[in-house]
């Protein structure tokens, strides 16, 4: 079972006045430092990290420590990683606790031996839940999708931080967006996303069996990924991509729209034109 934690206890681990802790629960707006959120809030272990992100527009807050820098958006903390990452898993845990109830279209289909979360979900018309999938709370299916036998949709990626609740995986606030049409074959799993940023997939993709998709991955329109492929953390598929058997999409790599990523090839740096890649490292030619 995963700790709880009280509001008072967390104040007194990541030791931040009332007035303070006020301003950070229930606040929509945390990410890191690449973020364009609205009003962000994120952290920084290092000068140069602060001073990146003091440059952002959209910066309200920052968590550091005094590396000598005067501004009204620093808060000076002995551990931002772990005051930052104490608060996001708290508003998490608030965020899944006030779910609405889940929805299923009449005309959608969960087969027997089929889990869908009593929370969260929206599963639309002519869609099928195939017997032994698990849909976890905060997950949107579109139109006439087909979710294949023993699939995870919704689980919580591999982030691990030391935070008030001890040595923990993060719980994923952001969920999974399945537009109409995507296929997704068995024994997969899809992460939900992380810190805002919605794992998607966009319509008329289709996922062969074994398929790893981590949090907030992004996988474009008509994007066909074949057994055994891995797509890291925040990675973004163009439309229309062909990803071959045991194919690795390194974190958050972006690989533009008709390219070829060839069986057992990794991808480890972003492709800005259409390409073909071959082997490991993924030699790239162009199409």
């Amino acid at each position: 079972m995963r700790n709880t934690i009280s509001l008072l206890n967390l104040q007194n681990s990541i030791k931040l006045d009332t007035e303070s802790l006020k301003l950070f629960i229930n606040n929509p707006n945390f990410g890191l430092i690449d973020s364009e959120a609205e009003s962000l809030v994120t952290y920084a272990e290092s000068a140069d990290f602060l001073s990146k992100a003091l440059k952002k527009s959209n910066l309200r807050f920052v968590f550091s420590k005094d590396f000598g820098f005067k501004d009204k958006r620093i808060i000076i903390v002995d551990n931002p990683g772990y005051v930052f990452w104490s608060l996001a898993e708290f508003n998490s845990r608030i965020f899944y606790n006030n779910l609405s109830p889940t929805i299923i279209h009449e005309k959608a289909v969960v087969e027997d031996g089929a889990m869908v979360s009593k929370h969260g979900v929206i599963i639309s018309s002519g869609s099928i839940i195939r017997s032994g999938a698990r849909i976890l709370p905060n997950v949107k299916i579109g139109k006439n999708c087909d979710i294949g036998q023993n699939s995870i949709i919704g689980s919580d990626g591999f982030q691990v931080k030391d935070t008030a609740f001890g040595y923990v995986r993060i719980k994923h606030d952001a969920g999974v967006i399945i537009n109409d049409e995507v296929e997704v074959g068995g024994l997969c799993t899809i992460n939900a996303g992380l810190l805002g940023h919605a794992t998607k997939i966009d319509e008329k993709a289709k996922i062969d069996c074994k398929v790893h998709v981590a949090h907030s991955c992004c996988i474009g329109s008509k994007c066909v990924i074949a057994a055994n492929a891995t797509l890291g953390g925040n990675s973004v598929l163009k439309s229309s991509i062909f990803v071959g058997l045991n194919a690795v999409i390194v974190n958050r790599v972006h690989v533009a729209s008709n390219s070829y990523i060839a069986a057992n090839a990794t991808v480890a740096r972003s492709i800005l034109t259409p390409v073909k890649v071959i082997g490991f490292p993924g030699k790239e030619i162009r199409l």
